[in-house]
């Protein structure tokens, strides 16, 4: 095939419930090489059909179910998860709405926008890029390292330590958070991490 008409296009992602793909998806699906696929998808955005979200990852406009927001951010960069304020602020450890979509990746911290939204990635070491969970169709913090995450990148000057007071844990969920770390999480200089947490808890 050395095109794609805009209905077989339309028809072929909604038979197959696509909501998110990259060039990669849309060269198989279609048996089309990517350089085509490439000039289809400008048509395709200039008729409001296809938006484009990163380098060679696009959103269906018009998909039979719209992904939400917090998928987009899982699929815009991967390996990623939803995590920090946003996390916390959906599991009401924070009262604060965040209207940035913030996830944590293995790779380089980076924002992208997206019709009116922020979509922030901060970059935290691979070996505690651990403790996530799939609900709702995308990758989410557990309520534990949410929490972790914050006062980590907050120790290492990626987060603001004056928002630390905002995070809801009383005293004993601190001890809990304490035993977390020094169950699951593999990191230099722990100890010292920990007696940072101490120090600046203020409950």
């Amino acid at each position: 095939m050395d095109s794609i008409k805009i209905d077989d296009f339309i028809n072929g992602l909604r038979d197959k419930s696509i909501s998110l793909f990259t060039l990669g998806d849309i060269s198989k699906l279609f048996e089309v090489k990517e350089i085509t696929i490439k000039t289809a998808l400008k048509r395709f955005q200039n008729k409001g059909v296809v938006s484009k979200l990163a380098r060679n990852k696009y959103l269906f406009e018009l998909a039979v179910e719209s992904p939400s927001q917090y998928q987009i951010a899982n699929f815009i960069c991967q390996p990623s998860y939803i995590s920090l304020e946003t996390a916390m602020s959906l599991r009401g450890i924070i009262d604060q709405f965040s209207y940035v979509i913030t996830s944590v990746t293995s790779k380089k911290s980076r924002k992208v926008n997206y019709n009116g939204l922020t979509f922030d990635y901060t970059h935290i070491n691979r070996n505690i890029f651990t403790d996530y969970i799939k609900q709702d169709s995308y990758l989410i913090a557990t309520n534990q390292k949410a929490v972790f995450d914050y006062w980590y990148l907050a120790y290492k000057n990626s987060r603001s330590r004056n928002n630390l007071g905002l995070i809801n844990i009383k005293k004993e969920d601190l001890k809990v958070l304490i035993e977390y770390i020094n169950k699951n999480i593999e990191m230099k200089n722990k100890g010292k991490f920990i007696s940072y947490i101490k120090k600046n808890y203020d409950k």
